[in-house]
């Protein structure tokens, strides 16, 4: 009998960033005997994604979904507008469930898996196409998680199991945000994002970078790599160390690598670009603001950190933080809080340094002491490289998934 590849369909939260990216990188590492992948993107995905998604699945297609998540930063009248915007733009979601429905059906899906906490339509179609839904959770969610919704904590952990036959979180950290009853569900289950080490492998990459930002050799690129639409990721703590660094150190240079935002003419769109006018505001008129390099976007993630000597991630409610592991694989040295996702994946004093959440100085005094020593950061950086190579191996997070879809589907045939 000829054994077919698991047939999946793919519901991502956009078609790029992190979350995405993992599942990108699965695609692209897994042999289409093994997987045939199907794609769902709720955005139009620029021209680079396009030829991705064209290159990794079978098919894919753009479905507008309505995130079923609480707008908490915004007033009521924000909030209300919003709802009514989406809600009327999707009929109350159920159009893209329908959709994604069709597509089960049209395809004949083995399994649906959303790639995000931000939608449900995946899950919805899936149950009632009567298929397996896995529910990959790559936010903390919850009332007392930064991503929040209409439901208590046990409520909102009982519905995602209720409707997964998997639940696969990042890191133990996400884990802790399931309600205490939920904890032991056998259908929850952590798995570390993987990668291709071999891809970071290239020492030297990164100067065709380092030149275009005017750095010398002598210079000490200092940098955090977060989008600025997310103010959750704390690039204010960043900006601060920065100003208490600059008496210390004449050769430190600061970048941070992220889109920059654009004005957008409604409010509720326009909060990116307010963090983004906030953080220029605490460089006005400061020394500092002569080392400071705003580098926007920069796609070749192996060269960015090659051209880095220290990373620098204050987030600490980080769920995972995929950019500490793709800088340990660059051998380039990560300064971390010491809770949420990225305390996970850095090992202190090893290959890197947590420091105490929040602490700016704590934070200086860390990146102060490896820019000044060079040995420590050539030792720190190689053992960075053995821990990604160990740990966060890309074939170790493939043969996990690829387990989880031979457990779901042995388990319905018997």
């Amino acid at each position: 009998m000829e054994i077919r590849p698991f047939r999946v369909l793919f519901v991502l939260n956009a078609s790029g960033g992190g979350a995405s990216q993992g599942i990108y990188e699965l695609l692209d590492s897994v042999s289409k005997e093994q997987l045939e992948a199907y794609v769902v993107v709720p955005d139009s995905p620029n021209a680079n994604q396009v030829k991705r998604l064209d290159q990794l699945c079978r098919f894919w297609m753009r479905v507008p979904s309505t995130w079923w998540n609480k707008k908490s930063h915004n007033s009521w009248k924000e909030k209300l507008i919003y709802l009514l915007k989406s809600n009327i733009r999707t009929f109350f979601g159920l159009i893209p469930t329908y959709r994604i429905w069709r597509l089960i059906k049209k395809h004949n899906i083995d399994i649906v898996y959303t790639g995000t906490s931000l939608n449900r339509e995946g899950a919805l179609a899936a149950r009632h196409r009567g298929i397996p839904h896995i529910w990959h959770i790559k936010e903390t969610i919850g009332p007392r998680g930064r991503v929040q919704f209409p439901k208590g904590e046990l409520k909102l952990s009982q519905y995602i199991l209720k409707h997964s036959q998997r639940v696969v979180v990042m890191t133990e950290y996400i884990k802790s945000f399931f309600h205490a009853k939920c904890q032991d569900n056998p259908k929850l289950q952590v798995v570390y994002d993987g990668i291709d080490a071999s891809k970071f492998q290239d020492p030297g990459c990164g100067q065709t970078l380092r030149s275009k930002l005017g750095l010398r050799d002598s210079d000490i690129l200092v940098a955090m790599v977060a989008s600025l639409s997310s103010s959750w990721k704390k690039h204010h703590l960043f900006v601060e160390m920065a100003r208490v660094l600059k008496d210390q150190s004449c050769n430190l240079k600061y970048v941070l690598f992220g889109p920059l935002p654009k004005k957008h003419q409604s409010r509720i769109y326009n909060r990116p670009w307010e963090y983004y006018q906030t953080l220029m505001d605490l460089l006005k008129g400061h020394p500092v603001s002569e080392d400071f390099i705003w580098a926007g976007f920069h796609e070749n993630i192996p060269e960015l950190m090659d051209a880095i000597d220290i990373l620098v991630h204050p987030c600490d409610i980080e769920p995972f933080g995929r950019i500490a592991i793709e800088a340990q694989a660059a051998g380039t040295v990560v300064v971390g809080p010491d809770k949420g996702g990225i305390s996970e994946s850095v090992v202190p004093g090893k290959t890197g340094f947590l420091v105490k959440a929040g602490d700016v100085s704590a934070f200086g005094q860390a990146v102060k002491e490896l820019s000044q020593n060079s040995s420590l950061r050539q030792q720190l950086g190689y053992q960075g490289q053995q821990h990604v190579r160990n740990t966060f191996k890309q074939s170790q997070h493939n043969s996990l998934i690829l387990d989880i879809f031979n457990d779901i589907t042995e388990t319905l045939t018997k």
